[in-house]
């Protein structure tokens, strides 16, 4: 709700909070009738909160469910605590493999995960539709790959880095930042000289504004970037970088 993922998480609340109308306007839970209480809680953007504040909601706000938190690394810690007092823990966001890897009973996670789908996957994408279109093969190519350091960033750098090496891109560049930096040239001018054609990224919302923005101020062009999720899927990316 606040931080430097304050966006991220406000769109995921707002998400739950309409849902939550949605039911108690149609009688509640169907066929029990109960009503939902939405009750809030603020991970601050930072894991360590993440998990004390599911300490509190669990054992002072004595809720049954808990949905979050978006970021992997809030998640990851989060729900440890939700499975050390059997609640169900709920996540919309967070896709880091490890997440779900630790043979818990109560976390529930919908969505894709990092390493298929947000790592392997832009490089699968790359060779089959773009290099075709650029008339070019992979080893004609040179792809690098850029995310932010928390346990998301890693997971794509990870199988997204392993992907391209194996499918024959000239992998020129892997670097990685923390989300919370306020100065990203140093990065973007390292991938400047590296001279992709394709760049890869994991970026939260703050850090993907300051990179693009910087990117630009500094002439940096690549022929693609490929986004995958959290800045590049929010309209504030957009309307910030017009």
């Amino acid at each position: 709700m606040t931080g430097a993922m304050a966006l991220l998480g406000l769109e995921q609340y707002r998400g739950t909070e309409l849902a939550c109308d949605l039911v108690n306007e149609r009688g509640g839970i169907p066929g029990v009738g109960t009503k939902i209480k939405l009750v809030v809680g603020d991970a601050k953007s930072e894991a360590s909160v993440a998990a004390t504040e599911a300490e509190r909601l669990i054992t002072l706000e004595k809720v049954d469910i808990l949905i979050g938190t978006y970021s992997s690394g809030l998640a990851y810690t989060a729900s440890e605590v939700a499975e050390k007092y059997k609640k169900i823990y709920w996540e919309v966001g967070a896709t880091a493999d490890s997440i779900v890897e630790r043979g818990y009973k109560y976390i529930f996670r919908p969505q894709v995960i990092a390493s298929a789908n947000q790592g392997a996957l832009p490089p699968k994408f790359t060779e089959e539709v773009i290099c075709p279109k650029m008339g070019k093969k992979p080893g004609e190519v040179n792809y690098a790959i850029c995310t932010e350091n928390t346990l998301w960033g890693r997971t794509v750098m990870a199988w997204g880095s392993k992907e391209a090496i194996a499918r024959g891109f000239n992998l020129v560049a892997t670097e990685t930042y923390s989300y919370k930096a306020t100065d990203l040239s140093a990065v973007i001018t390292k991938l400047k000289a590296a001279a992709p054609d394709i760049l890869h990224v994991a970026q939260y919302i703050s850090d993907g504004i300051l990179f693009w923005r910087q990117a630009k101020e500094l002439d940096f062009n690549v022929k693609m970037m490929i986004g995958t999720g959290a800045a590049h899927g929010l309209p504030d990316f957009y309307e910030a970088l017009g």
